[in-house]
């Protein structure tokens, strides 16, 4: 049986390829985003992100600099926020890592020696 084609629509929700694009795919009720971190605040006014989802969270491992990837998901909580919610929470979890990880980085460059 051959297999037939499938269009996808990209939308490019601020006019840049850069910026945030939503994804349809012809006959699936399913969206994708692609949103960049700094770009997750512009969103709060979008309710397919206040549903359940999947969301990758992309990056680049601290000792070895290779490409990773955190899948994670998300449902609909008691408040009515959903995935842009949870992606909100962790980039604040994030923000105190990386803020501990710079705190601890200048503690090891000051040496202090307890014997003088």
């Amino acid at each position: 049986m051959a297999s037939r084609g499938k269009s996808i629509n990209l939308y490019l929700m601020d006019g840049d390829v850069s910026g945030r694009i939503k994804c349809t795919l012809a006959n699936w009720t399913g969206l994708a985003f692609k949103i960049p971190r700094t770009a997750l605040d512009m969103c709060k006014d979008r309710d397919e992100l206040k549903q359940t989802g999947v969301y990758f969270l992309f990056g680049k491992d601290d000792t070895t600099d290779k490409s990773v990837v955190y899948v994670g998901q998300a449902g609909i909580r008691k408040n009515g926020e959903g995935i842009l919610n949870r992606l909100l929470n962790i980039i604040e979890i994030l923000k105190r890592i990386i803020g501990l990880r710079q705190l601890q980085s200048r503690h090891q460059m000051i040496h202090l020696d307890p014997q003088k």
